[in-house]
């Protein structure tokens, strides 16, 4: 799609952008020393 990097790209929240990038609000997450955090990648 026009727009879209080449390479995989993703959002906290595994976030699926519509029409345009999300919000900050929409995928902030809260960060601690023990944190695992997993993203999906959209278009790799």
């Amino acid at each position: 799609m026009i727009g879209y990097p080449r390479e995989g790209f993703g959002f906290s929240k595994n976030y699926k952008p519509k029409l345009s990038a999300p919000d900050f609000e929409e995928v902030k997450i809260a960060v601690n020393q023990y944190a695992k955090i997993s993203i999906a990648l959209i278009g790799k």
